[in-house]
């Protein structure tokens, strides 16, 4: 009777330890950036999270750029423009950018994915953006870099 106690106790406490990681999962976290992004990007500019990346273009097809390769992602970060707005970039050497300006497409590689969001975008939400991003990559295989790396 007491070994039955001591293994329900122990199932019980290992099914508790799993309700607490119980974190998005990817498709989850895609609905939640894409309508996030939706909401907080420059006039007709959208993001598409994929498998196997990212894709980040305009409606008229102005621009496009993609990066491939989760697993390679080391890193999402931002930083503030010039013009005050906030840049979100994703290094991960895996990536094209075709631009449509001319009218012929101009193909060119890039190792880093640099999208941005609106004005007055608050660095709150920007900073709740690289969190899902970096969810994203982490369940895609990325081993990004810790910013903490020497524990000060």
């Amino acid at each position: 009777m007491k070994n039955l106690l001591l293994i329900l106790a122990f199932v019980a406490s290992m099914l508790a330890v799993k309700a607490q990681e119980n974190k998005p999962t990817f498709g989850e976290t895609v609905i939640w950036v894409e309508s996030k992004y939706q909401s907080l990007s420059p006039d007709n500019w959208y993001i598409r999270v994929l498998d196997d990346g990212i894709y980040y273009t305009c409606d008229n097809n102005c621009s496009v750029q993609e990066q491939k390769g989760w697993k390679y992602v080391t890193d999402v970060t931002y930083y503030k423009t010039d013009k005050g707005e906030y840049a979100i970039r994703v290094p991960s050497g895996q990536g094209f950018s075709e631009h449509f300006s001319t009218g012929e497409p101009i193909q060119s590689a890039h190792t880093c994915l640099t999208f941005y969001v609106k004005k007055n975008t608050s660095e709150m939400d920007v900073q709740k953006l690289i969190k899902a991003l970096k969810h994203i990559a982490t369940l895609k295989g990325a081993k990004l870099i810790d910013d903490n790396l020497f524990g000060n």
